[in-house]
This record gives structure tokens, C-alpha cells and sequence, in this order.
């Protein structure tokens, strides 16, 4: 996920660097750059699941004004969502008829906001 350091600057982000997820039941700790959790935190808002064509179009209205492709957005999404599934961090949530969505596990926490230490 490379968004957001070609996108804009550090300083001018809502969802500031990062944040350290964990799954409980297996015992896996994974960081999130800062795109990550853009798109981590619009599947906290949305607790019973989302598509990964939901993420792709907050994600560019996320970034509107900047020039990133829906391709390269769709890409970022599905290959976060296939590092999330596998490491135990989201489950699948397939309703009839409709688009397969994902929702964060239950046991699933993150830090608040991580940032860089400044000396």
C-alpha cells in the first residue's frame, strides 16, 4: 500500500502514519501504514462488513484531488483485504446476492494512531 506517500504529504493526511493491529486468538500483531488504516478505519464504520468496491470508492473520494487510479486503488484494497484475511484479521461475509464484503474480527484490535517519534 503505497497511497499515500505518492499522494500527499505526511502533514496533510486525516489518518495520521499508521497503527499496530492485534488478533487475540492467534496471537498475530500487524502494522498498518497510513493508507491501511484509511481503509481499516472505514471497516471499523462499518461493523457488519464492506465490499472491496465500498473501499475503493471511499478511498477515491478519500484522496479526491489527488491523481490515483481506481486501478491502483482497487489493487491496494484487494491486496490489503488478502493480507487481513490471512493473517486471521477479517472474516467473510457472503449475503445472498450481493457483493462479498469483509468484517473485522470480533477479537481484532489496533492501537490508537502511531506516529513518528520526534527528537
Amino acid at each position: 500500500m503505497m497511497v499515500a506517500s505518492q499522494v500527499h504529504a505526511i502533514g496533510q493526511s486525516k489518518e495520521r502514519d499508521g497503527c499496530l493491529l492485534l488478533w487475540l486468538e492467534g496471537n498475530v500483531l500487524f502494522s498498518l501504514n497510513e493508507s491501511a488504516l484509511v481503509i481499516w478505519a472505514e471497516m471499523e464504520r462499518n461493523p457488519k462488513g464492506t465490499s472491496s468496491d465500498q473501499l475503493v470508492k471511499y478511498l477515491a473520494e478519500y484522496y479526491s484531488g489527488c491523481d490515483v487510479s481506481k486501478v491502483r486503488l482497487r489493487r491496494d484494497v484487494n491486496e490489503l483485504i488478502d493480507h487481513l484475511s490471512k493473517r486471521g484479521f477479517l472474516t467473510r461475509v457472503d449475503v445472498n446476492g450481493g457483493p462479498t464484503s469483509y468484517r473485522i474480527k470480533e477479537d481484532v484490535f489496533r492501537t490508537t494512531k502511531i506516529g513518528r517519534a520526534h527528537v
